[in-house]
């Protein structure tokens, strides 16, 4: 069992599932998904595509993204400069304890 803050992840038999949801301890339970990785799509769903077609001369600049992960890997080329500077502002890891921004 892994214990981070007020959550735990833990591997129990299916079948003791409902015994452990009794206890009133217990706020929320999920059972593990597949997380799969599907640039192409996402681009779709999101509308990305006619932005970066070029029709019209966009280049993101001044712009901020938040992003929201469970494994963000921030040594990543694409959040780096040309430089080799980040280009993230602000990483809040949550698993790290006392790793908050100011005010959160």
């Amino acid at each position: 069992m892994e214990l981070f803050d007020k959550y735990a992840i833990i591997i129990i038999p299916k079948n003791l599932v409902n015994l452990l949801a009794e206890y009133e301890e217990i706020e929320f339970i999920e059972k593990p998904k597949r997380i799969s990785f599907e640039v192409n799509r996402e681009r779709l769903v999101s509308c990305i595509n006619p932005v970066q077609s070029g029709v019209y001369n966009l280049f993101g600049e001044g712009v901020y993204a938040g992003i929201i992960d469970s494994g963000i890997d921030y040594s990543h080329p694409d959040f780096r400069n040309e430089d080799g500077t980040t280009r993230i502002v602000v990483l809040w890891d949550q698993t790290i304890a006392r790793n908050h921004p100011a005010g959160v």
